[in-house]
């Protein structure tokens, strides 16, 4: 069945079905007047000819029933005989869309062929962003703009690849464009909202009840995901102007839907946790010490998400000597091959002084080709505070640093914020309490097995109290001269591509401390799982 016409179109463009894949019904490979070939020249078309019309109708046809899998074998064939024919490479790019496969080389010919086609450009653009390659992309959400100014997907798009690219203040200038053309485009305006701080009489939070309520009743359609971006934005408008009690219910529901799409088990994950500990017992780390790299470049920030670990890392990385690589997978890789058919942490009674030393060198060798003149780099991934005792063997000199957030502050602030991906644990708020409770016993371990020194502890409400005082003593760990340009991490203009990407461009500031007040009487199944972590009421 297709597709109504003003429906999202489900090739995943972000368009309007008839202004996307829907358009193929109307394109025509003829020119008006053009003469059909003969059945001499369909037998042998020459290179670059045009297929007859009946011959792309029935592609047409195909794209029409739904039938994507025979679609792109035919289209296939089409371009082979005709490979400047930029109508069925469109036709395969489609084909290929609906699918969900990789259309990237289709649209690249389709756009090349097809020029002054703003909508291929717009798709294009698409696919280059999930291939990573945000600059391209950029260039082509620019070259739809240029030949359809007021193509509002496209606006749309350069709007969330400019955040991406943490440009907020052009996009929140693309976002605005978008909805002055289409006033009730939500995703523009769901995706606006967490860019900038909402203000009482700004209009945007008069907008997203304007776009809640006509889709309670059931004037606009939205997707799950659009109805989960909805309740989060939602929940920040209220949450930014102060409203708490409007706040925290649009939160509530956000997480729901959000948690309906994961599959996470709180047991596994408890499980996995306590076979970390029982695989790094101090007997096992006193027989694998003395292996591992010996460089000092790496300093790890680690901790909970929303803890201050962006914060803390863009202070270091605002020395002149550091580079702040941000959250890398590289050390988790490493950690969870297969050793004789046991994984992470059963790996480690697998382990050798050998093999530690081999896996810390593969690690620093990574790192320095992201920044190959430093002489430090941070490594800012939160969850390596699973592999604290891995990385005290592997990496002996690497600087370790632990940042610690008050329990229930950490956990809102997890609550409160739909992740680009990942942390599937924090979108209930009992799974979200028993998850800090199998990570404080985790850290706590560590303290247990590990010599004195082997990490220092910084607690996020000390930096807010006494910025410079925290600052000059993480610096210090760092085993780095003092230098001011640390004190101004807020103008660093590195790369900062994490949930904290908004705040670590503002001075310090002391409202989110103990923000979990506000919500105190939405939050018994949080403190009923943290348990004797949280705090005094």
């Amino acid at each position: 069945m297709n597709p109504g016409r003003n429906a999202p179109c489900p090739c995943g463009s972000g368009k309007k079905y008839k202004k996307c894949c829907g358009k193929l019904e109307s394109s025509s490979p003829l020119q008006s007047g053009q003469q059909r070939p003969s059945a001499t020249a369909l037998s042998r078309p020459a290179k670059g000819s045009a297929p007859t019309q009946d011959e792309f109708s029935q592609l047409l046809a195909l794209y029409n029933a739904g039938r994507y899998a025979e679609l792109e074998s035919r289209a296939h064939l089409l371009v082979g005989r005709h490979p400047d024919f930029g109508l069925g490479w469109k036709l395969l790019s489609a084909s290929l869309l609906m699918q969900g496969k990789d259309a990237l080389l289709a649209l690249q010919k389709a756009t090349k062929l097809l020029p002054g086609e703003a909508e291929l450009h717009n798709n294009l653009g698409h696919m280059l962003t999930k291939h990573g390659r945000g600059s391209e992309a950029e260039a082509s959400f620019r070259r739809a703009l240029q030949i359809k100014p007021d193509y509002v997907d496209a606006h749309f798009n350069l709007g969330r690849n400019l955040s991406e690219q943490e440009r907020l203040t052009e996009a929140e200038v693309s976002y605005r464009r978008a909805l002055q053309i289409q006033p009730d485009y939500v995703d523009a305006l769901f995706n606006l909202v967490p860019i900038k701080s909402v203000k009482t009489g700004d209009g945007i939070l008069e907008a997203m009840i304007l776009a809640e309520e006509a889709a309670r009743s059931g004037a606009t359609l939205l997707t799950d995901e659009q109805k989960t971006l909805m309740h989060f934005a939602l929940g920040k408008c209220y949450d930014d102007i102060g409203e708490h009690e409007k706040a925290f219910p649009h939160f509530l529901e956000g997480c729901k839907l959000k948690r309906a799409t994961i599959d996470y088990d709180p047991e596994q994950s408890a499980r996995h946790s306590a076979a970390i500990m029982r695989n790094f017992e101090t007997a096992t780390l006193d027989r694998l010490r003395g292996g591992g790299d010996p460089s000092q470049v790496p300093i790890f920030v680690l901790g909970m998400p929303r803890s201050g670990t962006t914060l803390t890392e863009q202070v270091i990385a605002s020395h002149p000597e550091v580079h702040g690589a941000g959250e890398l997978p590289d050390l988790m890789a490493i950690a969870l091959r297969d050793i004789a058919g046991a994984a992470f942490p059963d790996n480690a009674r697998l382990l050798d002084q050998a093999r530690l030393s081999a896996w810390g060198a593969e690690y620093v060798a990574g790192l320095q080709r992201r920044a190959l003149d430093m002489p430090r780099i941070t490594d800012k991934m939160p969850a390596n505070f699973q592999a604290v005792g891995l990385i005290h063997l592997m990496l002996p000199n690497a600087k370790i640093i632990h940042v610690k957030r008050n329990p229930v502050d950490t956990c809102i602030s997890c609550f409160s914020k739909l992740f680009t991906f990942g942390q599937e644990f924090s979108y209930d708020l009992a799974e979200l309490g028993r998850y800090y409770v199998d990570y404080a016993r985790l850290m706590e371990h560590w303290r247990k097995v590990l010599p004195e020194g082997a990490f220092l502890e910084v607690q996020y409400e000390d930096i807010v109290a006494d910025q410079e005082a925290q600052s000059r003593r993480i610096i210090e760990y760092c085993g780095l001269e003092w230098n001011d340009a640390c004190l101004d991490f807020h103008q660093n203009k590195r790369s900062v591509k994490t949930a904290s990407m908004v705040q670590v461009r503002q001075p310090i500031y002391k409202s989110s401390v103990e923000r979990w007040r506000s919500y105190e009487k939405f939050l018994g199944p949080l403190f009923d799982a943290l348990g004797d972590l949280a705090p005094e009421r």
